[in-house]
């Protein structure tokens, strides 16, 4: 200390919840989202496994939420998932112009989105082994990561603060539901 240095105990101590919320945030991932088209591949995968897990488990899609017992095709089913999260794609980019004038970093931001539907896109998965009565429980906590996941993309893609970024994710969260509401598909 004498010389102005901290001893080294003291520079690699990093608080337990700061590791948790970089893991929480998917930090790693997304920094690795500087070169978008390294992770590009990953993103569409994840996207694209989403959309297969509705089409195999009979799941209809509306962005955060998923309906039982669709009688749709196993095409359409798919095809509803991939233009949902384009559509959010598209949606909170307009909004990040809107409000917050920002522009560029567009396939950062689609790249960090396609992570950032990981948890969603695993739900449907999840009603293999677990009946939907108890997976919806679980939904919850998986919409609430996904929505954090989305400010975080937000973040990363646009450099927006968290703060400004969450206000255009519980936009879309807010739309999701009214929509729903609208279409007599949410009580």
């Amino acid at each position: 200390m004498k010389e102005g240095v901290l001893p080294p105990t003291l520079e690699t101590a990093t608080p337990l919840s700061s590791k948790i919320g970089r893991w929480i945030f998917l930090t790693p991932v997304f920094l690795k989202t500087v070169n978008p088209e390294k992770i590009l591949p990953l993103s569409i995968a994840i996207i694209v496994f989403g959309g297969l897990g509705c089409a195999i488990t009979s799941l209809e899609p509306f962005l955060f939420f998923y309906f039982p017992f669709s009688t749709y095709e196993f095409e359409k089913l798919a095809a509803f998932y991939l233009v949902e999260w384009i559509s959010l794609f598209l949606f909170s980019d307009l909004l990040a112009y809107l409000i917050y004038r920002r522009v560029g970093g567009e396939l950062q931001f689609f790249t960090c989105l396609g992570v950032a539907s990981l948890p969603l896109a695993v739900f449907p998965y999840l009603t293999v082994f677990l009946s939907y009565d108890i997976a919806r429980y679980l939904l919850l906590v998986l919409q609430i990561w996904t929505l954090l996941l989305l400010s975080a993309a937000l973040s990363f893609g646009k450099g927006l603060r968290l703060d400004k970024s969450l206000v255009i994710s519980l936009t879309a969260i807010y739309l999701n539901v009214v929509i729903l509401v609208l279409i007599g598909k949410f009580p």
